[in-house]
């Protein structure tokens, strides 16, 4: 049984590896009746693009992502089946040196030769000096600061305020702007702490004594306690900021460029080839998965109103990042 197996692998390997796949493409693109110049449209190539998939010329791409990226695109487009194609076309390179690596195996992974594992390991290193310097610094300073300043438990005596006099009074009584405080007497009464309502049910911060010699002179402790009250300060509404950026993503195209995009739901936001001077604007719920089938051929890529740079995660004009 096993015996039958490996024949059969054999035999479906030797299927794959001699597939016409340019016949393929052409028998289903003749059976819509689609001429190579309407699909060269659709697609947004050139026409002699199309002509190179018909023949199986894939060496005339860029790479070999790039040819199977448009293959994925023209299967799409005629409804048909893009898998078996695909596995056909990676057999029949498997022999020579691929660009193109799954995009789930893709590593993230720096050199030892790396800049940004030189800017890590020297910010690291910064930051363990600072702390060795600084915290037995940071430590001797605060034990000298609670000698210097031992904890007390003096008891606050309240203060205490003057009964005003009858010159005072009278200025009062009369409008004058005399302030409160210049109302006092040289003889000295313990304060009310809490504020307690009067007859008139007026909460004032007086003591009772004052208060009933305000009334006895005929003017009114709620007068004294609003020309001591400070103003307050006017509540200024807060103001939303909307984004100064419309889309998340904002990719711009120097040259073609296969691309793919998902976010953080799985859903494939964008897959295809965008040709030289293109804009493709994307929106969806972050993090993004992205794969540049050709990084060269992206001018600018603008993630949530700021230029990216992707440079260091391209490896043989193929780059692969998330966007958090």
């Amino acid at each position: 049984m096993n015996t039958e197996l490996e024949i059969d692998n054999v035999q479906q390997q030797h299927d794959e590896a001699t597939t016409d796949i340019g016949r393929l493409l052409k028998s289903k693109r003749l059976a819509l009746n689609l001429q190579e110049r309407d699909l060269a449209t659709e697609l947004k190539i050139s026409i002699e693009k199309v002509y190179a998939l018909e023949n199986n010329e894939f060496e005339r791409f860029r790479s070999a992502t790039f040819a199977r990226g448009y293959i994925k695109s023209y299967c799409r487009h005629v409804q048909m089946d893009y898998r078996p194609i695909l596995k056909a076309f990676d057999v029949q390179q498997s022999d020579r040196e691929s660009n193109l690596r799954p995009v789930d195996n893709v590593g993230s992974q720096s050199s030892a030769k790396d800049p940004i594992v030189y800017i890590v390991s020297g910010i690291l290193i910064a930051i363990v000096v600072f702390v060795a310097f600084w915290w037995p610094t940071f430590t001797a300073e605060s034990e000298t600061e609670s000698a210097a300043n031992p904890q007390q438990t003096e008891s606050v005596q309240e203060p205490v305020e003057d009964l005003p006099d009858e010159q005072d009074l009278d200025m009062v009584a009369s409008g004058s702007e005399a302030p409160a405080e210049e109302i006092s007497d040289t003889t000295p009464v313990e304060q009310v702490t809490t504020s307690q309502p009067d007859d008139s049910g007026v909460v004032t911060g007086l003591s009772a004594e004052t208060i009933a010699l305000l009334e006895d002179a005929g003017v009114d402790p709620e007068a004294v306690v609003a020309a001591t009250r400070e103003p307050e300060a006017p509540v200024v509404p807060e103001i939303s900021q909307e984004p100064a950026y419309r889309n998340d993503i904002e990719v711009r195209f120097s040259a073609d460029c296969w691309v793919e995009v998902r976010d953080n739901t799985g859903t494939i936001l964008f897959s295809g080839v965008r040709s030289a001077g293109s804009t493709l604007k994307l929106d969806g719920e972050a993090p993004y998965k992205v794969v540049l089938g050709y990084a060269r051929g992206v001018k600018d890529f603008i993630y949530k109103g700021e230029s990216f740079d992707f440079s260091s995660y391209v490896r043989k004009d193929l780059a692969r990042f998330e966007l958090n």
